[in-house]
């Protein structure tokens, strides 16, 4: 039993009483996800009385007493998560149950409970209401549910994430109503809801009144056929109506339909009569236009034609009831092994989404829904999947207003019920279990079939491939023509319910071989590149193959013929605030400014403890560098050569549907990272798939000993409804003069000697001691008598870093022994310090020239004699208050070897705060790849300027990468030190997507093991640095500056306050 009295299926449509009202209602007329003023709709979002018990046993329907006192009642908030408000505690559950697996029982495990959660609300309904049909209408709620209006039965429903409805209208009255609902947490449909998410409970979606006349259009399904000879801008458009006339009698009715242009104007208009004999309950209408010079919907060009759906009881009356559809004209249909949209191949680039906020739990509001896919199309995203349930409606309508392709995914997942019967016998193949799996499938399709965005349907979730998803294929196939993913399908090689080959976290091996062959045809990677923690390595390698690459002469090759693409897992960390702390208003640490984010050990029950934080963003919903290098990957406009003699830049068009004179090219000639001439071009008309050459018309000579690099950005000319004018879509560096070595040393002045005592001997300068031990080296180094570092923070070969990729490695090394020798030179001017550092994985050989005018050469050079090495690099740690930072490498996000292609080489300015990353767990961070120069300081502008010569990456943290070897740990959890752990790196292992799968860091960006390597630094005592604030300093953006948006999108003038990159720096502008 999963659905008494359930209304059936069918398109989303928000009913008026009239087109005049529905037209006057402009702000959801024009965007259908706004909350909508109608005299047809009644919402019942807001204040409910809550009566809540930990345990089932206690379950009890008096509440549900038409004259039931509802004083002592608590009060919540409808739609939200009950366990948001306190009542229960969250499970963060993966592959696993809080219950026994042993359908369809629920026996809660130790410690646990099925709590049962009581809502009522009253609600007022006018004579005219109750004169029509009344229907209650949820978005989703979870588990199960018992539903009573006015004291009586009504019904039960187990939507999970679809929307259910009843007819209450035999149940109304004029005047004051009430509605109860007994809420579940854990019934039989929790096993067929076994995602990798929060697990909550509650009316965790939007409820509603909804009014229609006695005889109604129940459901409307629109398509079109479009003619491939016109460019499929020709065609038929289809319209068929369900009309439902419930109570069998005999009546009369006109029902019409007008199609208006995207800017409004009325193209075409019908009308049919409709008569219902004495006993006849349904009836069908079936409406057809020719349609010319259509305007294609794509996720480029999300186009939207209006169909409006109106009623009335004779031609000559006034509507009764009138509801309008956005709706796009685009043609889907595979060729060969791979897919076509309005006739051009498409790569699919995509994220997995989830419902998740950190204080409303799955109850996700509208402006959040926003900030997604604004962010997403920013980030050259075009593809979504909706892991592993529909999302609202109104977010549906949100990607076709936005333009994203959507696979619709159904709410079924049983996991660990699969692990239990993987060979078979378990939910997924009983028959039992059929009719749920199959009314899930079917309920997505009927409501989503009318929005272009989608794509494709997807039949749930790793739940093995049984007799059952064969029967929901068929379903849905019944219902619509569009291709249908099951990536279970695959997995067990049923191919009776998948249309398409797909996968989850393979390797690039793997990748390469499925986009040659497979069973079934297109390959579609539903989950890739696992993006927990610091993760999001070698992301343009999956593409190479994917979608090809360019070759020496900067032609496009290598476009597999049958990848159409992936989804990374996933958008968005999904930490949330613990309801204690929503409630006293604690959501930022007090101590150390971190958000209060809870993670699945956080709380009891079977957990997958971090597993939940697999976000490309974080559950603040803040750029990222992880997201900026996916913009980076999926950018559409190829930068595929340059001719260094030439001056030219040759670009490729990989849009399908938008020629590149939409941009323009914004280059840039930078000096040692200074910006030293600008300009734009304009670009031509290039269509899709060709090529555009550009002369890059730059005047600065290259030549002397200073870096000179080439960057450019294609930019927006026009705004769009997600991005300004400016926006970057595309990005591009090169360099054109390789920097010069460093310089000798030339000392004017001053004498160095070396003082010896026994094992122990100290090099002396005017200002700085540094002293070794002949067996252990470094002791401490000294700069005008305070320590620079010391014991365990002085320089030496450190191998450790801890982040949730690196499975099964181990970055401790053991012992180091030290052989140290010195020599001074004959005009007394410097001296020599060489430390052979003996150790099992890697010797290292620290070279000091200590010159008498303070400055301090140290050369590294690494032997490495072990494989799986996590770095070749040195660590130490500054004694000194270092707080504040400025550096010459990429940036201005965190950056790696496998990593890097979204960050550029710039002089950047930020605090040692700053270069911390707060990952859910925390975990090393804050690396920069390609240094070139570092300058630390305090807030006296006293420090240390690094200067490097060879291959040198960096880190500055006041956190010890050892302090986040813990199992259970936030951000909030870390004291720092007052002054800096660095890592200077020759090469460290690239940070691959080794969390889920068995994918690790690819070959090339693993470090070497075996040669020789080096590299020098040349630390500098510096003074009078320029400071700034603690934070992000302020500033009015001055016009010389470049300013770019935290999107990459160059901006001349900040148009309200934020964070902005000024000239490489963050900074809070007013």
């Amino acid at each position: 039993m999963f659905a008494v009295n359930v209304e059936p299926g069918h398109a989303w449509q928000i009913p008026y009483g009239s087109t005049e009202e529905m037209r006057a209602d402009k702000q959801r007329y024009e965007h259908p996800w706004q909350t909508p003023n109608s005299s047809r709709i009644l919402s019942l979002n807001g204040l409910w009385k809550l009566q809540w018990t930990k345990d089932v046993a206690q379950l009890d329907s008096a509440f549900s007493a038409d004259q039931y006192d509802t004083s002592a009642m608590d009060t919540i908030t409808v739609p939200s998560c009950l366990e948001m408000k306190g009542y229960g505690v969250p499970h963060y559950i993966n592959v696993d149950y809080a219950f026994a697996d042993a359908p369809p029982y629920i026996q809660m495990k130790s410690g646990l409970w099925n709590s049962v959660a009581n809502y009522r609300r009253n609600f007022t309904l006018s004579s005219a209401w109750c004169n029509e049909r009344t229907l209650l209408h949820f978005d989703g709620l979870s588990a199960g549910a018992y539903v009573w209006v006015n004291g009586r039965s009504v019904g039960y429903t187990e939507p999970g994430n679809n929307d259910v409805e009843f007819d209450i209208t035999p149940y109304v009255r004029e005047g004051e109503n009430n509605v109860s609902v007994q809420v579940i947490r854990w019934t039989d449909a929790s096993y067929i809801e076994g995602q990798d998410m929060w697990h909550f409970s509650g009316i965790h979606r939007d409820v509603y009144l909804v009014s229609v006349p006695r005889t109604f259009v129940r459901d409307h399904y629109i398509t079109a056929e479009l003619n491939r000879a016109t460019g499929y801008r020709s065609g038929e458009l289809k319209v068929e109506f369900d009309i439902d006339n419930r109570d069998a009698k005999a009546v009369d009715g006109v029902y019409g339909i007008r199609v208006l242009s995207p800017e409004g104007e009325e193209l075409q208009k019908a009308e049919l009569s409709k008569s219902f004999a004495e006993g006849e309950k349904e009836g069908k209408l079936n409406f057809s236009f020719p349609m010319t010079d259509l305007r294609l919907w794509s996720a480029e060009s999300p186009v939207l034609y209006t169909i409006e759906v109106f009623q009335r009881p004779s031609a000559d009356a006034p509507e009764t009831l009138a509801f309008s559809t956005k709706y796009g004209f685009r043609n889907i249909e595979q060729r060969g092994n791979v897919y076509y949209i309005n006739g051009q191949r498409v790569f699919f680039r995509g994220v997995n989404t989830q419902d998740i906020h950190p204080v409303h739990g799955r109850s996700i509001d509208v402006s959040t829904m926003l900030k997604d896919i604004v962010m997403m199309k920013q980030a050259n995203v075009n593809t979504v999947r909706t892991s592993h349930y529909p999302r609202q409606a109104k977010m549906n309508a949100m990607f076709d207003y936005y333009g994203l392709y959507v696979m619709d995914e159904a709410d079924v997942e049983c996991h660990k019920n699969w692990e239990d019967h993987r060979n078979g016998g378990g939910i997924s193949d009983k028959e039992s279990w059929g009719a749920p799996i199959v009314y899930r499938n079917r309920t997505m399709v009927l409501r989503d079939r009318n929005f272009p965005s989608v794509i494709f349907w997807s039949l749930g979730n790793e739940s093995h491939a049984g007799r059952n998803f064969t029967e929901a294929y068929h379903a849905v196939r019944g219902l619509d023509p569009r291709p249908i993913h099951y990536e279970g399908a695959s997995r067990h090689n049923v191919a009776a319910s998948s249309d398409m080959h797909s996968d989850m976290y393979p390797t690039l091996e793997e990748v390469k071989e499925r986009c040659r062959y497979n069973n079934y045809g297109p390959y579609f990677i539903c989950e890739y590149a696992h993006a927990m923690g610091n993760a999001i390595g070698n992301l343009q390698e999956y593409w190479d193959i994917i979608e090809g690459k360019p070759n020496a002469s900067g032609t496009w090759t290598s476009e597999s013929s049958r990848g159409i693409g992936g989804c990374i897992w996933d958008w968005v960390d999904q930490g949330i605030y613990d309801a204690q702390d929503i409630k006293n208003k604690n959501l930022v640490d007090p101590s150390t400014g971190f958000h209060r984010f809870r993670s699945g050990y956080d709380y009891p029950g079977p957990h997958q403890g971090n597993f939940m934080s697999n976000g490309i963003i974080t559950a603040s919903r803040s750029w990222s560098a992880k997201l900026n290098e996916v913009k980076q990957v999926y950018q559409s406009v190829k930068f595929t050569r340059y001719d260094a003699e030439k001056r030219q830049l040759k670009l490729m068009n990989r849009y399908n549907f938008t020629t590149l004179d939409a941009f323009a090219l914004n280059w840039r000639v930078l000096i040692d990272g200074r910006v030293a001439e600008r300009g734009t071009i304009a670009l031509p008309a290039t269509p899709t798939r060709q090529y555009a050459t550009l002369t890059i018309p730059f005047t600065t000579p290259l030549a002397g000993d200073k870096e000179i690099t080439l960057q450019a950005d294609v930019v927006l000319t026009a705004p769009t409804a997600w991005a300004e004018a400016g926006h970057a879509v595309a990005a591009f560096e090169t360099i054109l003069h390789e920097r010069a070595e460093l310089s000798p040393v030339t000392v004017a002045a001053g004498t160095v000697k070396v003082e010896t005592d026994g094992n122990d001997f100290s090099v002396i300068t005017p200002r700085q001691v540094l002293m070794f031990n002949k067996m252990q080296g470094m002791q401490f180094w000294q700069l005008d008598g305070t320590a620079v570092c010391k014991g365990m923070g002085v320089p030496t070969y450190d191998n450790f870093r801890w982040i949730e990729n690196d499975v099964n490695l181990r970055p401790e090394i053991g012992s180091l022994f030290h052989n140290v020798t010195y020599s001074l030179a004959d005009d007394g001017k410097s001296a020599q310090v060489i430390d052979i550092i003996y150790g099992s994985v890697v010797q290292t050989k620290l070279i000091y020239t200590i010159y008498a005018d303070e400055t301090v050469d140290l050369k590294a050079e690494f032997s490495p004699t072990a494989k799986n090495l996590l770095r070749l690099g040195i660590g130490m740690y500054f004694a000194q208050p270092l707080t504040n930072l400025h550096y010459y490498a990429r940036g201005p996000w965190e950056n790696y070897v496998d990593r890097k292609t979204g960050s550029r080489l710039g002089r950047y300015e930020t605090t040692v705060a700053e270069m911390f990353t707060p990952y859910a767990h925390p975990q090393t961070c804050g690396g920069r790849e390609d240094l070139r120069e570092l300058t630390l300081f305090d807030a006296n502008g006293n420090g240390w300027k690094v200067e490097t010569q060879g291959q040198v990456s960096f880190s500055a943290l006041h956190y010890a990468d050892r302090q986040f070897k813990k199992t259970v740990l936030h951000p909030y959890d870390l004291t720092p030190s007052a002054g800096v752990h660095v890592h200077f790196d020759y090469y460290q292992r690239g940070v691959g997507n080794g969390s889920c799968g068995n994918v690790r860091t690819i070959e090339q960006y693993r470090c070497p093991s075996e040669g020789e390597y080096s590299y020098i630094l040349r630390f500098s005592p510096v003074k009078d640095v320029a400071t700034s604030a603690p934070r992000l300093p302020q500033s009015s953006a001055p016009s010389s500056s470049v300013v770019f948006d935290l999107t990459g999108r160059r901006v001349d003038t900040p148009r309200h306050s934020g964070i902005y990159v000024i000239d490489g720096r963050k900074t809070w502008v007013k």
